[in-house]
């Protein structure tokens, strides 16, 4: 049996319209203890308001709406799950989520969901505006005039921005192989990888701060042939295997690969044990998001870990700002700092102890 507003009233005393208006947010005007008995009895009778009865009759829907890449990446679900924490934390709205899988007719229907069912505000999360793909559907979203706050993703003009200063993680990454005497590095990425803006901000990093410590970087792609039997996660570790083979089969010595994400970083160690390397004896490895897997490789990985935390609880705190009318600037830009985590793959095992934690050393 389904339990209406009816029943909610009934059993607390209350007319429907008192109910009603307690459970919508007009609570307010009543005593505390009549509060407390209506949404007790909402809780204890489970009911549910019907939400689309409520938009037609021009009500709010509650509901905020959130874009996100596939789920099998680590460092976007985590920025989903601490916006979701950080949003009912903060407020009473319901999340919806939707995960991009790349494809347009899925994108449609999420965008079609969201403002069909009148969402007050979009989380953006690690997505790229300027693919063909995502052009479409920012323009949508746009057009709608909902509130809108994008994380880690390509900066639009017209969109707050929060995200992570990568270019400065990849400087700490280059000025720690200066310290320990790396001279000759490459940057193993996948070549379809190199269109993302974090990837491009992270080799800029780095290599600036290696060529002021007169050091040299050279970028090593390789195109990942189509596979269906190749998950998203796999093509990530396909892409440093297949670049640190190709590393490997070039004349001159590198001593050092720094990878684009952790990902990337595992399955370039592997090559390297594949081909008799020692890590980091005979090359120096590092990655980037300090995911959870490369706290327990062997070896244990150096990596830059960003503010997943920080960056998706700003944002939230913004998009709840622009709701309620309080933030007004479509430019605004907020960059939170990484930290490096110093550990086996590159430095923690000769010189430093305490190598199960790591060495944290921090951005600021």
């Amino acid at each position: 049996m389904r339990i209406t507003l009816k029943d909610v009233a009934r059993s607390t005393g209350v007319s429907v319209y008192t109910a009603s208006d307690i459970l919508n947010g007009g609570d307010m005007r009543y005593s505390e203890e009549t509060r407390r008995k209506v949404q007790e009895a909402a809780r204890r009778l489970n009911y549910r308001p019907n939400r689309q009865a409520r938009i037609l009759r021009g009500a709010k829907s509650g509901l905020i709406g959130m874009l996100k890449p596939v789920s099998v990446i680590q460092t976007a679900a985590e920025r989903g799950l601490y916006a979701a924490e950080a949003l009912h934390k903060a407020s009473d709205y319901d999340l919806i989520s939707f995960d991009v899988h790349w494809h347009q007719q899925g994108l449609e229907r999420a965008v079609d969901f969201l403002l069909s069912n009148r969402v007050e505000g979009i989380l953006l999360v690690s997505l790229d505006g300027t693919l063909p793909l995502m052009i479409e559907a920012y323009q949508r979203l746009k057009a709608a005039e909902i509130p809108l706050v994008s994380m880690d993703g390509t900066k639009d003009p017209e969109i707050p921005w929060v995200g992570t200063d990568y270019f400065h993680g990849g400087v700490l990454l280059g000025r720690h192989l200066i310290s320990r005497g790396y001279s000759r590095a490459a940057f193993l990425v996948g070549e379809e990888d190199l269109r993302f803006d974090a990837l491009q901000k992270r080799l800029a990093g780095v290599t600036s701060a290696l060529q002021e410590g007169g050091a040299s970087i050279e970028v090593v792609s390789v195109p990942i042939p189509p596979n269906p039997e190749n998950s998203i996660t796999l093509k990530n570790f396909l892409s440093g295997s297949h670049a640190m083979r190709k590393l490997l089969e070039r004349k001159g010595h590198f001593d050092a690969a720094v990878c684009g994400n952790d990902y990337i970083a595992l399955s370039a160690i592997r090559a390297c044990k594949d081909a008799g390397l020692r890590i980091p004896e005979d090359m120096a490895v590092t990655g980037f998001d300090d995911t959870a897997i490369g706290r327990f490789s062997i070896p244990q990985l150096t990596s830059v870990s960003h503010p997943a935390q920080a960056v998706a609880e700003k944002a939230v705190e913004i998009l709840l700002d622009k709701i309620h009318g309080t933030v007004h600037s479509k430019s605004l830009t907020i960059r939170l700092p990484c930290k490096l985590v110093v550990r086996e793959s590159c430095g923690a095992n000769f010189a430093m102890p305490n190598i199960q934690s790591g060495t944290t050393v921090d951005a600021r």
